[in-house]
């Protein structure tokens, strides 16, 4: 059976429709699609990334006497927050296709910085 991986416009319309914490932040997405088993990039920066499931799913993993300890599942509408630096845990698409908006880190701070309103949202989803 043929996947079929859609244009980047089709996941832009879909989280245009979705409410989500970083909607500000839509116009600067980046739309990335990851296969089943594959990895969620992690961030080189210090400011980390922000994430936001379009389609698909996700879950966070750590390493537990040589098994896999699942610590959170991440579903379409759920943001979360990926850090290069210290976290054993991993992230990976666990849906065929998942399709994530991505947010830099630098410019989610500085947002925050200027709007207080926006800074108690991002809060939120940090520790939800």
């Amino acid at each position: 059976m043929k996947t079929r991986a859609h244009a980047a416009d089709y996941y832009r319309r879909i989280l245009s429709g979705q409410a989500h914490s970083l909607k500000q932040l839509d116009a600067f997405a980046k739309i990335v699609l990851c296969n089943r088993g594959q990895e969620i990039p992690r961030s080189v920066s210090s400011a980390g990334h922000w994430y936001c499931v379009i389609s698909g799913a996700g879950r966070r993993c750590a390493p537990d006497d040589g098994r896999r300890k699942i610590l959170d599942l991440m579903l379409p509408r759920d943001c979360f927050f990926v850090r290069g630096d210290g976290d054993e845990a991993t992230i990976e698409a666990i849906a065929e296709e998942t399709a994530l908006a991505t947010y830099p880190g630098e410019r989610i701070e500085r947002l925050a910085e200027r709007d207080p309103e926006f800074a108690r949202e991002l809060r939120d989803v940090a520790f939800s």
